[in-house]
């Protein structure tokens, strides 16, 4: 999965969930974005391997069997 892939996936979920949901490219370092749901936030990197998308989604409070 790559970033885009992922960050829409959440979206998704925050919408399904009632949540907010922000991305902000602005104050990510280089090719990193900000996501936020809810309250709370984390880095997504432009490249993402499996092990990564279990810790930005451990970050969130997203399980992984919603998205």
């Amino acid at each position: 999965m790559n970033r885009e892939q992922l960050i829409r996936r959440l979206r998704k979920f925050a919408r399904k969930n009632g949540q907010f949901f922000e991305v902000d490219k602005s104050r990510g370092d280089g090719s990193h974005y900000r996501v936020q749901i809810g309250e709370r936030w984390t880095t997504v990197q432009s490249k993402l391997k499996p092990h990564k998308i279990e810790t930005i989604l451990k970050q969130l409070g997203v399980d992984p069997s919603e998205l």
